[in-house]
């Protein structure tokens, strides 16, 4: 969003209102060919689609004596009575300011920028529709509030290895701790093993020290095993253990197992004990390619089409020099954080990344007009006669320093260090 010089408005606004009608649904079509047109039945089809899908709900009463082994922690008496504290009206306003600005809003189209501003007339009503609503949809509202609240809880109750949702932790932990793991797998030398996307067990060779077998992060799940038929067959029964405790399914269609080349003689009867298809690397997850190799320019194609289409989703805008600046700062720059904070990225894609920023800083979606200050000068911060640009190669050799610096304090949260530690310095410091 731009917040000074030229806003942009009716551009933003136009983006806003064909984005709304792009989303909604209109209509849908049953398995059986009936096509539904009223909000009820589209609703309704929706809802039958996905019971079908993910199954109904558990049939079977769960014996929590039966979990206890499992569970990593029982909350104890007084943690209990802390998470049922009543909420009072400094956390509500605080929840909503601890808000950025300029986050993406809610159904109701108003941003957090609006409560804020607002709050001297509406704070008394959002404060007694807070009180009056269940404690699930304030969460939705605003789950800063209850995870920062209860985070010592939250530590204690969700496993290292499920990083979502949890402070401190970190979505970069799982994609780089997945690299190391996989880095190898073409490989014939390397002893056998499996990934699984979606008694007699063993466990990864890598991941034998600090007994890990999962990464979560969210709802999207990679186990990880030797590549044998005892310790495949134990995560099928876990797997079928969990729907019917649970009454979800792990869907074949997005589920793939990924085996290292030295299990390559043991392929179809691992994959006829599970019944999912064969994935092969590389493998898209949480938005980035999973490598068993250095990334290269190729692997890095996903990033430069994305920044193109964003750019081209702008064409027939007129924009000005300072909506184009923004919109690079913004948003074209944003997309390169997430890869930068994962890979050391090839100087051939940095070098592309800048080529796109660079021509449409300048020449915006025309042909004409060319660079009128060095590249290296416009990153230049403001203060010193640039326009703020962040420079990529530097970025991201910072974003790789802060993950050194993680290894050297030791950061206790992130499960990737733990392994760092443990597998590659063998519990000894840097």
């Amino acid at each position: 969003m731009v917040k000074r010089s030229d806003q942009c408005s009716r551009v933003f606004f136009r983006k806003v209102a064909t984005r709304r009608a792009s989303k909604r649904v209109f209509q849908i079509m049953d398995e059986e060919g009936r096509t539904h047109t009223s909000k009820e039945d589209v609703v309704n089809e929706f809802v039958s689609f996905y019971r079908r899908l993910l199954g109904e709900r558990r049939r079977e009463f769960i014996d929590l004596r039966y979990l206890r082994p499992w569970v990593r922690h029982v909350i104890t008496q007084e943690e209990a009575s802390a998470l049922i504290q009543p909420v009072s009206r400094e956390k509500i306003k605080l929840a909503f300011f601890d808000i950025e600005e300029d986050k993406a809003p809610g159904p109701d189209g108003y941003s957090s920028g609006f409560y804020k501003a607002a709050w001297p007339i509406i704070g008394e009503e959002i404060t007694m529709r807070s009180w009056n609503f269940s404690l699930q949809a304030f969460v939705e509202a605003s789950e800063h509030y209850v995870t920062s609240t209860h985070t010592e809880v939250l530590d204690k109750l969700v496993s290292p290895s499920q990083n979502a949702f949890v402070p401190g932790r970190s979505i970069g932990d799982n994609i780089l701790l997945a690299q190391e793991l996989l880095t190898g797998y073409n490989q014939q030398r390397l002893p056998k093993r499996c990934v699984l996307k979606d008694g007699g067990f063993s466990y990864h060779w890598k991941c034998e020290g600090i007994g890990l077998f999962q990464l979560c992060f969210a709802d999207d799940l990679l186990l990880f095993c030797k590549a044998d038929i005892p310790s495949v067959t134990v995560f099928k029964r876990g797997l079928e253990e969990f729907a019917k405790l649970s009454g979800l399914r792990a869907n074949p269609q997005k589920s793939q197992m990924i085996l290292s080349r030295s299990a390559f003689g043991m392929r179809e009867s691992l994959l006829n004990i599970l019944g999912f298809p064969e994935g092969h690397l590389p493998l898209r997850y949480l938005g980035l390619p999973l490598l068993s190799s250095r990334l290269t320019i190729s692997d890095c194609q996903p990033l430069l089409i994305k920044i193109d289409s964003r750019i081209k989703g702008w064409e027939g805008i007129q924009l000005s020099f300072a909506g184009r600046l923004q919109l690079i700062k913004s948003v074209l720059l944003a997309l390169n954080i997430y890869w930068a904070m994962a890979f050391i990225l090839p100087k051939g894609v940095i070098k592309e990344v800048e080529k796109r920023l660079r021509g449409f800083l300048w020449k915006g979606h025309s042909n004409e007009g060319y660079p009128k200050v060095a590249w290296n000068l416009v990153c230049r911060p403001i203060e010193e006669g640039g326009q703020g640009i962040r420079d990529l190669h530097a970025l991201n050799r910072a974003l790789m320093s802060r993950h050194l610096w993680n290894v050297i304090i030791g950061s206790s949260t992130s499960i990737w260090v733990t392994w760092i530690v443990h597998h590659s310095l063998r519990d000894k410091s840097i």
